[in-house]
């Protein structure tokens, strides 16, 4: 393993840890895919939201308001009896609430009272009915407020009663079918003017106001609101921008109800109405109900619920888009200030702490917030906002703690390598040094016996035996020959591997550097046997560099061959990928397991000679050319180096 390898923990889990991080990357965009197909978000804040209306649900119903129910004991035998009734029946109860000056609204029958005389029924100042419309959006989206078209007519026995009738809905959760909210704006053609809900016009006449005084007003913070110019100070009441109210429900038991029947049969049955708001409708068991917070009411319970929020004025305001961008980007730069807080201390747990602080703060602060202020604050989506913004702070902050770390180690690495630089000089040195005095030895020993012969006189008879002078200056030649064979295929080690690579004949390749050791087989009695195809194919390399490597193996292989042996060239090629493997095997003394893993280390070598560089500079040019070089070997059997590269490796540019 080279010293990169050796200095890089990162090459063998970097699979491993790209794995993890994908994971994590994907684990808040998995998390909101779930959750969206299910509306698990919607539904878990208005369960939260649920827990929190609690917080602000009155005591007791406000002490304006009564209840009159049409319930079993008014339909029973010893009652009045099951509807229709008489309208004389309706018209006591009418007449002791107008009596009283209370404030009533009555439920919407469908049935006509039985009354002869209907020009003398003269209409009620403080009494309203309910009455329905007909509802379409402009738009397919659920936001704005609904617009309707038309109203449903009111018998003509109850339309002559008053001149005051309005809407009463309410609306359930699509997501638990839970009513929580209420309508209590909404716009009527052709001239788009608002109409309010009954329960508005009910507020207005408790407090001396005329509806014409309710206006639709928009803050920025808290969106739109009904302001009611009331005296002494105006009542603002939050709503949707679709024109909706959510408001906390009381248990039924809390509101004062009488039974229809008993009203009827009191005497002072208008005192206890003096000054009140009543509400009359039928509540008895085998009327549909709807589901809330509180458990199942009628639809008498679901208006007493919404006239006692108004009149407590417990209601929720909700946050503008904007107020929660910046409530949102307010804890985004403490979770950015804690980040780079625990980022300067080196201290990762310090950051996963105060995400959690972060979230348990978001969360009290909803609860104080909605407890003190009546400010409904989104708790699930924006702490999974804030949950996923530090999933990816962390991600941030690995990033940034591993390419710190991977600086650094780019440092170490280089002071490294040119640490192993210098001790690699020297041990060069001192290979080479030795080498080179060897081969000037060679050298220098025939020149200084012809120079010395000629300054003595020549005593060898030189002058009359010329061979002598040409053996002599051979045995020059041919030691710098060597010492120039040892440059080129040796120190070559340290030079960049630049490639001229061009088509080639492999065959001429193979033939080229077997007559380059030619002389060393002729030596050491060496056979070579080919085992290779007839036509061998043409291949891209840097013929020259190539041919070196093949000459490093040659020769390493006859040099352990010294009293002879056979040497084997092969060549295979699977045609389908192009795969073409060189064999070059010898039977010589082999390599031991031990110096078989540090054969291809620089300047390590069994041999009396050489700088132990042929076979790393061999596996550098195969590698170069994009091929590998393997080796298998036993002792006093042999030894088997095979190359395997690509004929035309596309990765590669070459010349023509």
């Amino acid at each position: 393993m080279d010293t990169v390898d050796r200095l890089n923990p990162l090459r063998f889990k970097s699979v491993k840890t790209w794995c993890y991080l994908q994971l994590v990357c994907l684990f808040p965009f998995l998390l909101f895919f779930l959750v969206r197909d299910f509306d698990l978000i919607h539904l878990i804040e208005l369960k939260t939201l649920d827990a929190r209306l609690r917080l602000i649900t009155p005591d007791r119903a406000h002490p304006k308001l009564r209840l009159i129910s049409i319930d079993e004991k008014s339909q029973s035998e010893n009652g009045i009896g099951p509807l229709p009734w008489a309208a004389y029946i309706y018209q006591t109860l009418i007449d002791s609430i107008s009596a009283a000056e209370a404030i009533a609204i009555i439920m919407r029958f469908n049935q006509e009272w039985d009354v002869v005389e209907l020009d003398k029924v003269q209409p009620i100042d403080n009494l309203f009915l309910i009455q329905t419309y007909v509802e379409f959006n402009q738009s397919q989206s659920a936001e704005g407020l609904p617009t309707i078209s038309s109203w449903a007519e009111l018998p003509n026995s109850f339309s002559r009663l008053t001149n005051r009738s309005s809407f009463s809905r309410y609306h359930r959760g699509s997501t638990d079918g839970v009513y929580r909210s209420a309508q209590l704006v909404l716009t009527e053609l052709p001239d788009q003017h608002y109409q309010y809900s009954i329960e508005i016009h009910l507020l207005c006449q408790s407090l001396g106001v005329s509806i014409s005084q309710v206006q639709l007003k928009q803050s920025w913070w808290k969106g739109p609101y009904l302001q009611i110019a009331a005296k002494p100070s105006p009542i603002s009441i939050p709503i949707s921008t679709s024109g909706r109210c959510f408001f906390p429900y009381l248990d039924n038991n809390h509101y004062p109800t009488s039974s229809f029947v008993d009203i009827l049969k009191s005497v002072e049955s208008g005192q206890q109405f003096t000054d009140k708001i009543a509400l009359i409708g039928v509540a008895s068991n085998n009327q549909p109900t709807a589901q809330t917070t509180v458990g199942a009411v009628t639809a008498l319970g679901l208006r007493a619920n919404l006239m006692n929020a108004l009149l407590c004025k417990r209601y929720v305001w909700q946050m503008t888009p904007l107020v929660t961008g910046c409530y949102f980007a307010i804890f985004c730069i403490l979770l950015f200030v804690i980040a780079g807080w625990s980022y300067h201390l080196d201290q990762q747990q310090l950051f996963i702490i105060g995400l959690m602080g972060l979230l348990m703060g978001h969360g009290m602060l909803a609860i104080l917030l909605l407890t003190l202020f009546q400010i409904w604050v989104n708790i699930t989506a924006l702490s999974l906002s804030i949950l996923s913004a530090g999933i990816l702070t962390i991600l941030l902050l690995g990033y940034l703690r591993l390419r710190s770390t991977l600086i650094q180690l780019q440092l170490t690495q280089q002071q490294l390598v040119r640490s192993e630089k210098e001790a690699v000089f020297g041990i060069m040195a001192a290979r080479v040094r030795h080498e080179l005095r060897n081969a000037l030895n060679l050298v220098q020993a025939p020149l200084e016996m012809v120079k010395n012969n000629f300054r003595k006189g020549d005593p060898l008879k030189f002058k009359q035996k010329p061979d002598l002078i040409v053996s002599e200056m051979d045995s020059a030649i041919t030691a710098l020959s060597q010492l120039d064979q040892m440059i080129e295929r040796d120190l070559s080690f340290f030079q960049n591997q630049s490639l001229d690579l061009t088509a080639c004949s492999l065959e001429l390749i193979i033939e080229s550097a077997l007559e380059a050791t030619r002389s060393l087989v002729e030596d050491n009695r060496i056979r070579v046997k080919f085992n290779y195809p007839d036509e061998l194919p043409t291949i891209v390399v840097d013929q020259n560099q190539f041919q070196l490597a093949l000459i490093n193996l040659m020769k390493n292989a006859c040099q352990s061959m010294l009293t002879g042996g056979t040497l084997t060239l092969s060549v295979t090629q699977k045609t389908a990928s192009d795969k073409i493997s060189i064999s070059i095997r010898d039977t010589g003394y082999g390599i031991s397991p031990h110096d078989l893993n540090r054969i291809f280390e620089a300047f390590y070598t069994t041999k009396p000679k050489g700088l132990g560089l042929g076979l790393l500079n061999a596996k550098n040019i195969v590698e170069a050319h994009g091929g590998q070089i393997f080796v298998s070997s036993q002792i006093q059997q042999g030894t088997e180096f095979t190359i395997c590269l690509l004929s035309n490796n596309k990765n590669l540019k070459y010349k023509e």
